[in-house]
């Protein structure tokens, strides 16, 4: 599913969450999963993917790209570097997901015309493996997991092959904030960093 089928220029914020929340929902409310937290959108070029939501009214976005600490993929260890953009829009968090090194998880699903795709519905709690094993219980396995680690921030998540019953990837995902606190930064971080990016570079962070 491209982006604009879900966003178009001058929606409404209701209209906009009600496209979002109809995502999966029958696959959600049988499974008790919540309220969608953030759209990963698979796209060629995270930062020229950015300068043209942003001209629309989303972000800004803060651009980061590195390795990653951990990415297991179908039971593999593998290396993963990629390029990620975090903005929202009408308060729902945007992921920007450039194809990276090490895996297909992406690219798979990029539009050859360059559109933002939708990836993936993810989901903030606190016990990713709580919902790997319901999702396995459920029949959908899981696909990747992972870490990201950026200074005192850590991010687990994991991502589950719900194509088939749900009509789009899952992910769960948990934040840490100095080992100890389970906090995710809150958007304000992002827009900050984000203009910041903008106005004095680079419009990537390295990390």
């Amino acid at each position: 599913m491209l982006f604009q089928e879900l966003f178009r220029p001058g929606d409404s914020r209701g209209a906009f969450l009600a496209s979002v929340d109809a995502l999966a929902r029958d696959f959600r409310q049988d499974h008790g999963i919540g309220t969608v937290h953030q759209l990963g959108l698979a796209v060629p070029d995270a930062e020229e993917a950015a300068r043209e939501l942003e001209a629309v009214g989303a972000g800004p976005f803060f651009i980061a790209g590195g390795e990653t600490a951990h990415w297991r993929e179908r039971g593999t260890v593998r290396r993963y570097t990629g390029k990620i953009g975090i903005g929202y829009l009408h308060g729902l968090e945007l992921e920007l997901l450039e194809a990276g090194e090490g895996s297909d998880l992406y690219s798979r699903f990029m539009d050859p015309s360059g559109k933002p795709v939708l990836h993936h519905l993810a989901f903030v709690v606190n016990d990713v493996g709580f919902w790997q094993r319901k999702m396995e219980q459920a029949g959908c396995p899981i696909w990747v997991e992972g870490t990201i680690q950026a200074g005192p921030m850590r991010v687990d998540f994991a991502y589950f092959d719900t194509l088939e019953p749900a009509g789009v990837l899952l992910e769960f995902e948990s934040y840490r904030l100095l080992h100890f606190l389970r906090r995710r930064p809150p958007p304000a971080l992002y827009h900050a960093l984000g203009r910041v990016q903008k106005r004095i570079g680079p419009r990537s962070f390295r990390v």
